[in-house]
């Protein structure tokens, strides 16, 4: 019990302390925080079990005994970026400073040197923490949205190309994934949901729905897929279990 007990406290405080890792040439990975990251040496702020007590310690290394870093924090602060510019480039690194004419990054994956500024003009798109400007959820409105002939959709995001949605409207809801070909959500993608129309004595049907939607951020939304109809009530749908589905609206 008392080792479990060690263990777990241990456990604890690493996640304390942050996951920023160094691995040694020697094959041993030391957790913690990293705390001094120069030319030359690499301190880290980890803990160790000294005679049955967990203690917390500053170890230092040269460079020279340091395979790779893997370092979740930037020293100087900011927040953990992915800009991608005009030209096409990516780079990520920490916002550490914003004003109208531009940004500053610092501690860019793959570049030497401290810090870069770059202009407005140069920058395509910021996605924090590889979500696009920290979206957490969109609103889509419009015209056979939410399993309703009007009615709207919120979408929650998930990870930086999966968006979740619940909708409702006009007699009728609906809840389903949309998941996009590529980062940034939006663009093409592929939507899948549950759509039920109608209420009560005016239950139409229940239908299943997989096809592809377009998303702008923000700007026009549409969807087209193919829905099997599950269940019917007053409409049957010309007899069909297969039907098109679609709708149009604009996502803010």
């Amino acid at each position: 019990m008392r080792l479990i007990f060690i263990l777990l406290t241990m456990l604890h405080g690493f996640t304390i302390l942050g996951q920023d890792k160094v691995f040694l040439k020697s094959g041993e990975v030391i957790k913690g925080k990293i705390i001094e990251n120069t030319d030359s040496t690499v301190v880290i702020k980890t803990q160790r079990l000294l005679n049955d007590q967990l203690v917390e310690m500053d170890m230092s290394f040269y460079k020279s005994k340091i395979d790779k870093l893997d370092q979740k924090s930037y020293l100087g602060g900011g927040t953990k970026v992915i800009v991608e510019l005009v030209g096409g480039r990516r780079l990520d690194g920490w916002l550490v400073s914003k004003n109208d004419q531009g940004i500053v990054l610092a501690g860019i994956k793959g570049v030497k040197f401290d810090t870069l500024a770059l202009k407005n003009r140069q920058i395509k798109q910021i996605k924090y923490n590889g979500t696009e400007k920290t979206r957490f959820a969109f609103l889509d409105i419009g015209i056979l949205r939410g399993g309703a002939l009007i009615g709207a959709e919120l979408e929650l995001v998930i990870n930086p190309n999966t968006t979740l949605f619940v909708g409702a409207g006009f007699r009728g809801f609906s809840g389903g994934i949309n998941i996009f070909f590529k980062d940034g959500l939006k663009g093409l993608g592929f939507k899948s949901g549950y759509i039920h129309q109608g209420f009560g004595g005016s239950y139409a049907g229940s239908i299943f729905s997989n096809g592809i939607t377009f998303k702008s951020n923000p700007g026009l939304s549409l969807d087209l897929g193919l829905g099997l109809v599950t269940k019917k009530g007053r409409y049957n749908y010309g007899g069909r279990t297969i039907i098109l589905t679609y709708g149009i609206g604009y996502r803010f």
